[in-house]
């Protein structure tokens, strides 16, 4: 089984003629299984209220799919997050926008018709899965008679029934059976969406962004970063501002200080799990709302 985790931000029913709509918060899935490939499509559910989903959905994706049916801030605005990240984008042919692929500084790119996405999205695969465990967490409840169940989508490594894992809280959680699509699985890789019946730590324990891991990924409160700007942002110094940040399924407000060149170090408003070489997008109210991208040099 192979997963492929798609982020498609601007066009919701470009997303539903993929797959078949699923759990919601920030962001709808939308769930397909074709032969071994198992598809997960990431669409914003609030644009106006909960603007982060963009970004999340980019940082969770193995590719990006843009509708170019119309050309707006949100296309821009995706186009230069994903430039910043290098992720793999595939554009509809509707309207030519390679004058913004160009500036956004995309590199990996395929246009098609929008009936020839989804073969795209399945030629486009996903990197290996290899080393520790990692599954980020979107979403834990209580099911009668099972116990609490978590969702997620696996970010590394292979989990299998019977792993015991480390939770961001520090507990260990035992894994006890993994569902993908309604289907009970023996295992999972790399981008597959799975839902996990555990035992060891109770759902009002788990907040969205939390991690299984098999080494411990704790909440922090700080990190050192390395932070790029995107080029057509022009507020120049960002110290000390209040501004959005978000990786993987963590969001939250933070404060840059200790600026030297292109490292920093980050404030989180509340305690969010990071980790080493984890990638995150930074917003502000202002257009382009996505203006800055880093990566994690450590946590404190």
């Amino acid at each position: 089984m192979r997963g492929i985790v798609v982020a498609l931000p601007n066009d919701s029913k470009l997303a539903a003629s993929i797959g078949k709509g699923g759990t919601e918060s920030s962001l709808i899935f939308y769930n397909r299984r074709i032969d071994d490939d198992t598809i997960a499509v990431l669409a914003p559910a609030d644009l106006e209220k909960k603007y982060y989903a963009v970004p999340e959905s980019l940082l969770l994706a193995d590719v990006i799919v843009l509708s170019t049916a119309n050309v707006d801030a949100l296309l821009g605005e995706t186009l230069i997050a994903a430039g910043m990240i290098d992720k793999p984008v595939i554009l509809t042919d509707e309207n030519d926008v390679s004058r913004f692929t160009k500036d956004a500084n995309v590199t990996k790119v395929s246009i098609v018709k929008r009936e020839a996405v989804l073969d795209e999205i399945r030629k486009s695969g996903t990197a290996e899965s290899r080393g520790d465990v990692r599954v980020d967490l979107d979403a834990a409840f209580n099911v009668k008679g099972v116990g609490t169940v978590l969702l997620g989508l696996v970010r590394n490594g292979t989990i299998k029934v019977h792993d015991n894992l480390t939770h961001s809280s520090g507990k260990m959680v035992s894994v006890r059976s993994i569902q993908s699509l309604d289907v009970d699985i023996e295992s999972a890789v790399k981008s597959i969406r799975v839902g996990l019946a555990v035992k060891g730590i109770e759902s009002d324990e788990v907040q969205k962004g939390d991690v299984l891991t098999g080494k411990a990924i704790p909440r922090v409160k700080s990190a050192k970063a390395i932070i790029r700007l995107g080029k057509i942002y022009s507020e120049g110094n960002i110290k000390g501002e209040m501004i959005g940040f978000t990786s993987g399924f963590s969001q939250c407000k933070a404060k840059i200080s200790a600026m030297e060149g292109d490292s920093c170090t980050i404030n989180f408003e509340k305690a969010i799990p990071v980790d080493v070489g984890d990638t995150f997008l930074l917003t502000q109210d202002n257009k382009p709302r996505i203006f800055g991208a880093g990566s994690i040099l450590g946590v404190s």
